[in-house]
């Protein structure tokens, strides 16, 4: 599920462009909005910075966590919230 997710924002391909070796691209989609909602995706962020910050490379792997998957949802998200389709 994690690797639909991540293909989907690294490649900008719509959800229901999914590869089929990922499985249901509205199960890939539903899994996000609800890993969002429950707190899961601030819970892995949170311990994946406390681990770099112990690594000693806190500043780069915010960085990359930021851009590589908030700012991507945050966009998705905010186009569902204007009524048009949540696919991109």
């Amino acid at each position: 599920m994690i690797d639909a997710i991540a293909f989907k924002y690294r490649t900008g391909t719509p959800w229901m462009d999914l590869p089929e070796h990922f499985g249901s691209w509205k199960g890939a989609h539903n899994r996000l909005r609800k890993w969002a909602s429950d707190g899961t995706w601030e819970k892995v962020f949170t311990a994946l910075l406390a681990q770099a910050d112990t690594e000693g490379d806190l500043e780069d792997r915010r960085r990359r966590l930021t851009s590589a998957l908030t700012t991507s949802w945050v966009r998705s998200m905010a186009r569902c919230e204007t009524g048009r389709p949540c696919s991109a």
